[in-house]
């Protein structure tokens, strides 16, 4: 009986050892699978195609398409590749997609280096789950690398077959880039092309370059460049320049140091646009214009320059929306122009209504970029009464939603921007149309009301005698003193800030900085204190004194407000706690802070010193 009962227990205790037998073995294959899938030795490097594309200003994009192929079943998890180190201030943005999908993105780790120094690697991260291939399958992922100022400037001089001959100077644009991309492993094969930009010739290149490429293409579309290389050994390492001439020197090397660009929808759904932009000249010749390209339909182009002067903005190329805009004025090399550009884009194109009184904007901000912006600023505004519902901004992290009394906007920054960045913003709201009337109400019922209290008044009656008002006038020596205190003040301030940038950087001792800030403090604190006792009986001077006192205490407030608030982000950004672009664009909106309050005190002084006779 005993020995019945006993043969089923033993059945259920070799069926569970069986059974933790199987799973163990399952998980040892997918750990063995996995660490094979990180392993370069499941895979080859059938063919690259590493693409440079030459666009306007001196950027360069360089695309690199890389096929794989697996040698045995393997799971590709990520792919390093990058390019030699040289090239690393001038990267401005990479990023990497599915070739055959190219919707379809991959998060990328910049600097990653590779197997050896003297190279930059950035490394590509799959999906989740990594990309599954058979033996013998393959798989394509392309990697876009944007360069800026990587083009430089120079001239040559030549004789013409002319009789008699003539000396003629013309430009000559230089750019420097790596010939192949820097792989991990070797490739079977990789195709070099190089797309120039039209009406631009090749003229030549360094010896490294292979010596007669194939060229297609016309000068008038834009010659095409073509090499061809077997068994690229991995870690290439070879750069090269290459020179080429600007018919009608349309290429100009310029770079967009910043462009602010306000986007404004009223209530009858015209978009309206300003662009403002500050550039660099690195044209070894005189540069008195530039080319930029606009959003797709702009129209209504007008130019002005920074003092509010009109200047010439003329169509070049219908097809990409660039305008030529002229100076009026020459720029050397190394100086900087600021021009606005405003104009209107079809509401038909960029909003869309989906129902009675919902709208979409679609408005694509990177796509009409032909040259890299350091630092775009883009800021779009709602009609009064349009109330958002949602919004996206695709590629950016932090923006800002300012909601007014009467309007809404949307505010954000970003860095080193191209076309290939893809910021689009995309915002659905709601609007009534009844509300372009409201201005018009509004204006109507100011101008009754107005007209009856001049009516009121003028049927009042009049005072029988009418008493002198008296003005008091300051004592000019207190004027003097406030004026010449505040002089001081700020003197001691900037000794105060030059201390602390010394004591930072090491160059004056510690105990020194302790003993000469204490000096300059003890000073500042007389200071004020002689403020207090100088305002108040300046203050009792009249109505007009006190309201300029007021001016100055609020705007040095706002000046101490602003020097904590500058500490406080700089401490965060050192523990890690705020990224690069929100830490500049903190900084930027204290400092324009920092300066209004600024430009307060200055005027409030010299409001004051028109009161010393």
């Amino acid at each position: 009986m005993k020995k019945t009962k006993l043969l089923p227990l033993m059945f259920i205790l070799f069926f569970l050892a069986l059974s933790t037998l199987i799973f163990l073995n399952v998980n040892a294959t997918t750990i063995k699978t996995t660490v094979k899938a990180s392993s370069l030795d499941d895979v080859q490097v059938d063919q690259v195609d590493h693409i440079i594309r030459i666009l306007d200003g001196g950027t360069v994009a360089i695309s690199d398409t890389i096929k794989l192929s697996a040698k045995q079943n393997t799971t590709l998890t990520e792919y390093s590749l990058g390019f030699p180190y040289k090239y690393q201030q001038r990267l401005a943005y990479c990023y990497a997609f599915n070739t055959a999908n190219s919707s379809e993105t991959f998060d990328v780790l910049l600097d990653t280096g590779l197997e050896q120094i003297g190279y930059y690697g950035a490394k590509v991260i799959f999906p989740q789950g990594g990309i599954q291939l058979r033996s013998g399958e393959s798989f394509s992922f392309t990697m876009v690398f944007v360069f800026s100022n990587i083009i430089s400037s120079s001239t040559t001089t030549y004789l013409t077959d002319e009789i008699p001959p003539r000396n003629v100077t013309e430009p000559v644009l230089t750019v420097d880039f790596p010939i192949y991309p820097s792989l991990p492993q070797n490739a079977s094969l990789c195709n070099i092309t190089i797309l120039c930009v039209p009406k631009t010739s090749f003229a030549g290149s360094s010896p490294s370059f292979p010596r007669y490429p194939t060229i297609k293409g016309t000068v008038e579309t834009g010659q095409i460049l073509n090499v061809t290389k077997h068994s690229l050994e991995k870690l290439a390492s070879v750069t090269a320049w290459m020179n080429f001439t600007s018919e009608e020197n349309i290429y100009k090397v310029a770079t967009v140091d910043e462009l602010e660009r306000h986007v404004k929808i009223d209530g009858w759904n015209n978009i309206f646009v300003t662009d403002k932009y500050k550039i660099t000249s690195y044209m070894q010749q005189l540069l008195t214009g530039v080319r930029v390209r606009l959003p797709e339909g702009a129209y209504s182009v007008s130019a002005w320059d920074a003092k509010g002067k009109a200047i010439s903005a003329g169509l070049a190329d219908q097809n990409t929306t660039t305008y030529s805009i002229s100076f009026g004025f020459s720029l050397q090399q190394g100086q900087t122009a600021q021009f606005k550009l405003t104009y209107y884009l079809p509401s038909s194109k960029y909003l869309n209504e989906v129902g009675m009184g919902n709208f979409d904007l679609i408005f694509p901000t990177s796509k009409s970029f032909s040259r890299v912006a350091g630092k775009l600023t883009l800021r779009v505004s709602l009609a009064e009464g349009a109330s958002i519902k949602e919004f996206k901004v695709n590629n950016v992290k932090e923006y800002n939603l300012q909601k007014g009394a009467l309007q809404e906007e949307i505010l954000f920054t970003a860095y080193n921007v191209s076309l290939y960045n893809n910021l689009d913003i995309n915002i659905a709201y709601v609007y009534s149309v009844f509300w372009t009337s409201f201005r018009p109400t509004l204006w109507i019922t100011a101008i009754v009301a107005v007209g009856c209290i001049i009516v009121l008044l003028w049927q009042a009656p009049k005072p029988l005698t009418s008493m002198p008002t008296l003005g008091a006038t300051a004592k000019p020596q207190n004027l003097r003193a406030i004026i010449s205190s505040y002089e001081e003040k700020t003197k001691i301030q900037r000794e105060i800030e030059s201390l602390e940038r010394q004591a930072r950087k090491g160059r004056i001792p510690r105990r020194r900085y302790k003993v000469r800030r204490r000096m300059l403090e003890s000073k500042l604190s007389s200071l004020n204190r002689e403020l207090v006792d100088l305002k108040q009986k300046v203050k009792h001077a009249g109505p007009k004194y006190a309201d300029l006192l007021r001016q100055l205490e609020i705007a040095e407030a706002e000046l101490e407000g602003v020097k904590a608030e500058l500490q406080r982000v700089e401490a965060r950004y050192r523990r890690g706690e705020l990224s690069l672009e929100a830490y500049k664009r903190l900084q930027d909106d204290y400092n324009k802070r920092k300066e209004r309050a600024k430009t307060t005190i200055e005027s409030a002084l010299l409001r004051l010193s028109e009161g010393i006779a």
